[in-house]
């Protein structure tokens, strides 16, 4: 059966609206998993970006220019940007946003709006060259077996905001080649629209330079420091931008381009 993820952002005195979509949706013969997301959260942005590269689509029940504010740092103007649509409050007006593919429009949201007798309002697909950033970063990250998705994600956005770097800069996630399959690694890079990097132990002990060994870690997976190690080979010796951080269990590196 097809899984479609559905993010959904509403704002106050929007429940009418939000109804009708969640109706439309349960109706559907897809699996729908929806994440409502409420305007009362402290950084919209932040809480959206969790959920943005695992969404198939995201509804914004707000204006426009609240959902164009929200989004412009998120997009990264490939297939991997999920369907962005548009519903103002009033429940008269659907403004399909943004679409992945330039030209290509879901028939999903032709439907909703015929559905649920809302008047389509085709913008034009949303510019977001003017958007656009370099993918020149390169984050290191070293975890214990099983460490949730979220909790990886959330750590690497805190250590970019006191970075003060854009998260859409991330050109590839690196790290040990044992953890390729760890579920919240490789969810992290999707969700980042970055390369998942794998490097053995051998070629991460030959890395040169100043790192933050653990002799525990040494022990484990055969190199006393996966995260600066591995951001370090994957930027081939670039800049770097932040030595290792820790929280339970995760740590990360932040390299740039050579």
């Amino acid at each position: 059966m097809v899984v479609k993820h559905v993010t959904i952002y509403s704002c106050e005195q929007s429940d009418a609206v939000l109804n009708r979509i969640l109706e439309y949706l349960d109706q559907k013969s897809e699996k729908i998993i929806v994440k409502l997301i409420r305007a009362a959260k402290i950084s919209m942005q932040k809480e959206l970006s969790r959920y943005y590269g695992v969404s198939d689509y995201i509804v914004f029940i707000a204006p426009v220019a609240t959902a164009v504010g929200t989004v412009s740092k998120l997009i990264r103007g490939d297939i991997s940007d999920p369907e962005i649509v548009v519903c103002d409050v009033s429940g008269k007006f659907f403004v399909p946003l943004y679409h992945s593919i330039e030209g290509v429009q879901d028939i999903f949201w032709e439907d909703f709006a015929k559905t649920c007798d809302m008047t389509m309002v085709d913008t034009g697909r949303l510019d977001v060259s003017k958007y656009s950033v370099d993918k020149k970063l390169h984050v290191g990250i070293g975890c214990r077996k099983g460490t949730a998705f979220l909790a990886i994600l959330e750590f690497v956005n805190k250590v970019f905001d006191e970075l003060g770097e854009d998260i859409r800069s991330v050109s590839n996630v690196a790290t040990i080649d044992i953890k390729q399959d760890e579920a919240g690694i490789v969810a992290c890079a999707r969700n980042l629209g970055a390369n998942l990097i794998c490097f053995t132990s051998e070629e991460l002990n030959r890395v040169q330079g100043d790192f933050s060994d653990s002799e525990f870690v040494m022990n484990t997976v055969g190199v006393g420091n996966v995260c600066e190690r591995a951001a370090c080979l994957s930027s081939k010796y670039g800049n770097r931008l932040c030595v290792k951080q820790s929280q339970s269990g995760i740590t990360i590196s932040v390299y740039e381009d050579r």
